[in-house]
């Protein structure tokens, strides 16, 4: 098996001003923010008993490895512990998926695919939440702000 047992340990900090998400924003702008926001953060420690890998446990629970490895069964196992003891929300996303959507983010990337719909940056470049504007879209909308006003245009 070769896999140790361990003792799982989790943080959870108080709701204020600033909370350390570090999805959208890069890190060292994060603890700036984060040391400057003259608020007081109370911290809260749990440390989880042992938990110790078992034959059983990676038996029953082989379906939770995409690969079948049974370190990631393990994984997987004291992952869901944590969440269930810490009453935590689990993210189903892979790491690869999060690393993009920071760098998206954070303006180091262009263009982001997710679920099969890619969204750019700029807009511009985005057809279906942005037009740029054309002769053709340009005389349209003037013809619409004239019948709307009865002829007077107003500005």
């Amino acid at each position: 098996m070769g896999m140790r047992t361990i003792r799982p340990v989790f943080v959870r900090v108080s709701k204020r001003m600033v909370m350390p998400a570090y999805d959208a924003i890069e890190f060292i702008p994060l603890l700036i923010t984060y040391y400057s926001s003259l608020c007081m953060y109370n911290l809260k420690l749990t440390i989880m008993p042992e938990f110790t890998p078992t034959q059983w446990m990676l038996d029953n629970h082989g379906e939770k490895s995409a690969e079948g490895h049974d370190w990631e069964v393990y994984a997987e196992c004291v992952r869901e512990a944590m969440g269930r003891h810490g009453n935590l929300i689990l993210d189903t996303r892979n790491i690869r998926d999060k690393l993009a959507y920071e760098k998206f983010m954070c303006g180091h990337v262009d263009e982001l695919t997710v679920d099969g719909k890619t969204f750019y940056y700029p807009h511009s470049r985005n057809t279906d939440s942005y037009r740029p504007v054309t002769d053709a879209n340009s005389e349209l909308i003037q013809t619409r702000i004239k019948s709307s006003n009865d002829g007077q245009e107003r500005f």
